[in-house]
């Protein structure tokens, strides 16, 4: 297995084989070695998963909210540590948007869907759909 540093080595790597700027793949490496790896250094990260890249997503998109950064800043570390993310999963490396999502709904929408599942499992409903077949 890679370490971090060779990874982020790789992913630079691939950076200079698809047509972006020279101004765009500096940015990408100091991206890389002033964020992503001093993520992974603090977290004690050898194998950058997705479970990681969903953490170290979660960290910049608090820290742009807050005004440490632009938004435009943690997005292109978090395509950054996508890449990462790919290279160390030994997935095959390309340059395309990456949809973040947490996968979790507002706490108001969180309670209608428990409730909409209560309603859908309680007895009178399926006695109900039931005597419909």
């Amino acid at each position: 297995m890679q370490t971090v540093t060779e990874s982020i080595e790789c992913v630079l790597e691939f950076l200079e084989t698809i047509p972006l700027s020279k101004d765009t793949i500096r940015h990408y490496k100091s991206y890389m070695y002033s964020s992503v790896a001093p993520f992974c250094d603090a977290n004690g990260i050898v194998n950058f998963s997705d479970d990681e890249l969903q953490n170290y997503t979660n960290e910049q998109t608090a820290r742009a909210n807050s005004g440490e950064f632009t938004l435009s800043t943690m997005v292109h570390r978090r395509k950054a540590a996508a890449l990462l993310a790919d290279c160390m999963q030994n997935r095959t490396l390309i340059w395309t948007h990456k949809a973040f999502k947490t996968g979790k709904l507002p706490d108001c929408l969180d309670d209608v869907l428990d409730d909409y599942r209560n309603h859908i499992l309680s007895r009178d409903t399926i006695k109900a759909a039931q005597t419909t077949l």
